[in-house]
């Protein structure tokens, strides 16, 4: 078989799961599974965020797929450990890191942290700029400096590299330097 049609039908094959996952069948098995087991666990008799297990798995026993001796109720944690993922991040929501509204994360996004792309730019640019460093000097912030002249305090103009600004402003510096008032040049 070439491996575009094992492609292929590799995704024929996990449709058919999801449209069984997805049945009324598959539904009906699920309430069975929790009315039998009284809707606890059965692994730590938690009664808190249950999901049915099939003991054999869905995938490879396509037979068993809606036999309710075929299933457990289990909590997240449980079901996680015998799947080894953290079912609780799964399926349930998220509270967005800037404007706090809670939301569902997309499938397979399990590290989404913000609710759109309005607020995902918004954490981005609240984070520091990382590229900060002697390679990247154009992207540092200067220094606070005090102006000789006025004594007022200030960030310098493109100050990187030998460049260090003195003056707050190109005035201050006409009138520390030439004693400039009035449009008139006086050499101190």
């Amino acid at each position: 078989m070439s491996l575009e049609m094992e492609r292929k039908f590799h995704t024929l094959k996990s449709t058919k799961n999801e449209l069984d996952r997805k049945s009324i069948k598959y539904k009906e098995w699920r309430k069975q599974v929790f009315l039998r087991d009284n809707f606890t666990c059965q692994e730590c008799k938690s009664k808190k965020d249950i999901h049915p297990h099939h003991i054999k798995p869905f995938a490879q026993y396509r037979d068993l797929r809606f036999v309710i001796s075929n299933g457990i109720t289990l909590c997240s944690k449980c079901h996680g450990k015998i799947h080894g993922i953290n079912f609780s991040k799964t399926g349930h929501f998220i509270i967005c890191k800037i404007c706090q509204i809670r939301f569902r994360p997309k499938s397979g996004y399990l590290k989404q942290q913000t609710c759109s792309k309005k607020c995902g730019y918004e954490l981005r640019n609240q984070s520091p700029n990382k590229k900060k460093g002697k390679h990247y000097p154009h992207l540092q912030r200067s220094e606070t400096r005090i102006c000789l002249n006025c004594g007022k305090s200030f960030r310098g103009i493109k100050d990187f590299k030998n460049r260090k600004q003195k003056y707050c402003s190109h005035a201050c510096y006409l009138k520390k330097r030439w004693n400039f008032t009035n449009k008139k040049a006086k050499k101190v």
